[in-house]
């Protein structure tokens, strides 16, 4: 048995994460700018371009929802690469079926929605006129899904045929023998490797009919120019989205032919794939890794190709920050009110008394208590303190910029020769703004 390499093993585990992270919550964003956009859509009758819309809205909303469930379901094969390739999950029998059964649909779907989004945008540019609803769309797409899922089912009931899991692959895959196993790699060739070839002819063609269209654009014809922006704006998206397919799943067509003639010719495995790297990395390569690289690659795709999408991650991100920054703010305040606990006092600013002492919750000189300025209350006598007014030395009222960090409470003053016969209140109204109104006294 040739042995994998385990830095190779380390750096595909690490690419398997890195798309796993982005593709499944990239794709769940474009999932639901889509469900918004077909809310959004009301087609008129007679008019095609809402139709075409939500034609390939509905292709799209396929698309991103087998590209979330590509993404997750790499997560079983990821961890493998970082535990020198021990099963793990596929350990468990249930769990190992239940994946094969599933990843015999997810890849195939995939080849399918790429090559209906073509030959859809193929026939449009050819035909114009041709009218394309969403309900056809939806009725091909749950056929031929309705067909995977047959086809992957009748693995179960079928004796030759088992799931297993292999270290060189790392994944479950169907063992098959017999008759069933050249039916089966037939399909297989059919559904998922050859459409390639018709996916490059629509594309090739859609790039043609595009380059000619500009053309006539470009020689100043006005007449449907809008539309014909439209229609210039989705193909190219279509292009692109179909250029990616063909580059990432290109390796599992060259992987198909190979093994497929292998069979043919009666060979075993070992003849074709003799190196460490054909043996060990091949087919995880070709038939799971590029398929989930192309799913997390194509929401970058609608990013770079849609403006409202990107509006909307956007106003995402734009949430998502000005909502950390009031949860860090409040956070900031709690520790405030916990650790503060700071003395009340009167800040005044430039608030000097020269001779005559200070002026704050302390009257420096005339031994007065609290708010008191002078030698009686808030009455300051010799030096024409009312309230918290300073009179002659320039501290007037509420234009000194008291900040309202004041408690008045009630105390018993002492005038030296004996106690008063009574205690004075201290009574403060301040405003909605926070500054004071007035602070008096009330003897009872």
């Amino acid at each position: 048995m040739i042995e994998p390499d385990p830095t190779a093993d380390t750096i595909l585990g690490i690419i398997y994460t890195i798309t796993a992270l982005f593709g499944v919550p990239a794709n769940t964003a474009a999932l639901m700018f889509f469900l918004r956009q077909r809310r959004a859509t009301h087609p008129t009758n007679g008019d095609r371009i809402k139709e075409h819309t939500l034609a390939f809205n509905t292709i799209y909303l396929a698309i991103v929802c087998n590209d979330i469930c590509i993404g997750v379901t790499s997560v079983a094969v990821t961890e493998g690469f970082f535990n020198h390739r021990s099963p793990l999950l596929f350990s468990l029998p249930l769990f190992c079926t239940t994946w094969g059964l599933i990843w015999n649909v997810l890849p195939f779907f995939s080849v399918f929605l790429v090559l209906l989004m073509g030959l859809t945008r193929a026939l449009i540019l050819l035909k114009p006129q041709v009218r394309l609803k969403r309900s056809h769309m939806i009725t091909t797409i749950l056929v031929y899904l309705l067909f995977l899922v047959i086809r992957g089912g009748i693995s179960l009931v079928v004796p030759s045929s088992s799931y297993q899991y292999t270290p060189s692959d790392q994944y479950c895959w169907e063992s098959r023998s017999g008759v069933y196993e050249i039916i089966q790699i037939t399909l297989a060739g059919v559904l998922l490797a050859f459409p390639i070839l018709p996916i490059i002819i629509c594309c090739c063609l859609s790039v043609t009919l595009i380059l000619r269209t500009k053309s006539v654009r470009s020689r100043g014809r006005s007449h449907g120019r809008s539309r014909d922006s439209i229609q210039y704006h989705a193909t190219v998206t279509v292009i692109l989205v179909t250029l990616v397919y063909i580059t990432l799943n290109l390796p599992d067509f060259i992987n198909y032919i190979v093994y497929i003639d292998l069979r043919v010719r009666g060979e075993d495995m070992s003849d074709r794939y003799s190196t460490p790297f054909l043996w060990s990395y091949s087919w995880n390569l070709s038939y799971v890794l590029c398929i989930v690289v192309n799913s997390a690659v194509n929401p970058a795709v609608y990013l770079l190709r849609n403006k409202s999408f990107r509006g909307e991650v956007v106003k995402v991100q734009s949430v998502l920050r000005n909502s950390m920054v009031a949860r860090f703010t409040v956070s900031l305040g709690s520790m405030d009110r916990i650790g503060g606990g700071s003395t009340p006092q009167l800040n005044r600013r430039g608030n000097h008394d020269g001779n005559h002492g200070n002026h704050g919750l302390d009257s420096g000189n005339h031994g007065n208590h609290g708010l008191d300025s002078g030698n009686h209350g808030i009455d300051s006598g010799n030096h024409g303190n009312n309230g918290l007014d300073s009179g002659n030395h320039g501290n007037n009222g509420t234009k000194d910029s008291v900040t309202p960090r004041l408690k008045c409470r009630s105390m018993e003053l002492d005038s030296g020769k004996g106690s008063l016969p009574s205690t004075p209140q201290f009574n403060m109204t301040i405003d909605s703004g926070g500054e004071i109104m007035s602070c008096c006294s009330e003897v009872s």
